[in-house]
C-alpha cells in the first residue's frame, strides 16, 4: 500500500470508541505488512492504536533495531494522529516509559513535569548537536491537538518534526522523501546519543539498550591463520557479532529473492547469504550504510566478498559477487563496486534499485 493511502485510511477509519478488531485497528496492527517498502532496509515497523482499549492518538512507528525495536525507551521515528485525526505529525522522538519506571522508583517530586522537562532536555542536546543542513527543513516542536500526559511529553521529546494537515496531505513522492529524510537524521541522533552516553552525558540517564554500531571487542583479534585450512578451522568456531539492523537487511531481501526464483541461505556462517538459481550461485555480503558513510560500507563489503571467494570456494567456477546495502552508496561507488565485478542492490524511496549486473541476474526485487 502506499503511503499516503494509508496515512488516509487511519484518518478516516479510525474510531477510538469502535472495537480492537476494527479494519483502523487491523491496519495499525499490520503496518509493516503495508510499509516495509517505505523505508530503508532493515528499519523495523509497528504502528498501534492502544493495548487492551484504544489510544486518543494511534501511531506509526519506525525502528532502528540497533537502538530500540519499542516505544519504551531509546530513539524512534513516529508519525502520531493528532486528536482530532486532522492532522499527522512525522517526528523524532524519546521512548517515555522506562524513564517514567525510573523517576517512580527515584524521585519524589512531580514525577510528570520532571519527565518533560528531561525529555526537553535531550530533544534540545540533540538539536545542538546536529549541523544544520540537517534540522533547517524541519520543525522543532509539535501540537498534538491533546492535553493528555502522554501526548504532553510526546511533545516535550520532540527532536524534529512535520506536521501534515490530512485535508492537504502532501504527494507519495514528498512524503516517501521526507520520511527517509528523517530517518537519515535519526541515524545520526543515535550515533550523538551513543556519544553523550559514553561520557556520562545522556540527560535522560537511562541506558537505552542499544548495541553500539561499533564493538570494543573484535571476534577477529589475533587471527593470523596461515593458510586456508587453518583459517577454515579457526574462523568457523569465533563468533561475529552483528547488528540487529544487518539481520533485519537479510530478513527483508530473502524472501524477495525467493520470490523471484533463488534459493537463498543465511546458514553459512560468516558469510551473509549464499543464493543459487540454475547452475549459478551469488555470495552475498550485506552491509548497513550507516550516517551515510558509502565508502566504509563498501570498503568492507569488498573486503569480506574476497575474502570469503578466496577461501570459502577455491572451486574452479567461483560464485558471482553481490553487495546489499541498506540505501545506496553513491554511484561512484557503485561504479567501483562494478568496474570488480561486483553486483550492488540497495534500497531507496522509489523501491529496490540495482546496478546493470544485479539487473542482468535479476537481483533486484520486483515489487
Amino acid at each position: 500500500m502506499h503511503l499516503r493511502k494509508y496515512l488516509l485510511e487511519i484518518a478516516t477509519k479510525y474510531d477510538r470508541h469502535a472495537p480492537m478488531s476494527s479494519l483502523a485497528q487491523q491496519l495499525l496492527r499490520n503496518a509493516h505488512t503495508h510499509l516495509t517498502g517505505c523505508t530503508p532496509a532493515g528499519i523495523e515497523i509497528i504502528g498501534s492504536g492502544g493495548k487492551g482499549s484504544s489510544t486518543f492518538t494511534p501511531w506509526i512507528g519506525f525502528f532502528d533495531p540497533d537502538e530500540t525495536v519499542s516505544p519504551e525507551h531509546g530513539l524512534y521515528v513516529v508519525y502520531l494522529f493528532a486528536q482530532d485525526l486532522r492532522s499527522v505529525t512525522l517526528m523524532i522522538n524519546h521512548g517515555i516509559t522506562r524513564l517514567q519506571k525510573k523517576l517512580k522508583a527515584e524521585f519524589s517530586g512531580n514525577k510528570e513535569q520532571e519527565i518533560r522537562r528531561r525529555l526537553s532536555l535531550s530533544a534540545e542536546t540533540l538539536r545542538n548537536r546536529l549541523s544544520d543542513p540537517h534540522i533547517h527543513r524541519w520543525d522543532l516542536s509539535v501540537d498534538l491537538a491533546s492535553s493528555g500526559r502522554r501526548q504532553r511529553a510526546y511533545g516535550a521529546g520532540c527532536v524534529v518534526a512535520r506536521r501534515y494537515d490530512l485535508s492537504a496531505l502532501p504527494s507519495e513522492e514528498e512524503l516517501r522523501s521526507d520520511l527517509w529524510d528523517i530517518i537519515g537524521v535519526y541515524q545520526r541522533c543515535i550515533l550523538i546519543r551513543q556519544d553523550l552516553d559514553a561520557i556520562g552525558a545522556d540527560p535522560l540517564g537511562v541506558d537505552p539498550e542499544a548495541s553500539p554500531i561499533e564493538q570494543h571487542f573484535n571476534a577477529l583479534d589475533d587471527f593470523k591463520p596461515k593458510d586456508s585450512t587453518e583459517y577454515l578451522s579457526q574462523i568457523q568456531g569465533r563468533e561475529l557479532v552483528k547488528q540487529r539492523r544487518h539481520e533485519s537487511l537479510i530478513a527483508e531481501y530473502v524472501p524477495l529473492a525467493q520470490h523471484a526464483g533463488f534459493n537463498a541461505s543465511n546458514n553459512h556462517h560468516p558469510r551473509d547469504l549464499l543464493m543459487w538459481r540454475d547452475d549459478s550461485q551469488w555470495l552475498v555480503e550485506a552491509k548497513v550504510v550507516y550516517n551515510g558513510n558509502g565508502a566504509k560500507a563498501t570498503r568492507e563489503a569488498i573486503a569480506q566478498l574476497l575474502d570469503y571467494r578466496y577461501f570459502f570456494h577455491p572451486e574452479p567456477k567461483k560464485p558471482r559477487l553481490v553487495g546489499l546495502f541498506t540505501e545506496s552508496v553513491g554511484q561512484g561507488y557503485i561504479g567501483f563496486l562494478n568496474s570488480m565485478d561486483v553486483a550492488t542492490v540497495w534500497k531507496s524511496p522509489d523501491g529496490w534499485q540495482g546496478c546493470e549486473l544485479a539487473t542482468r541476474d535479476g537481483l533486484v526485487p520486483q515489487l
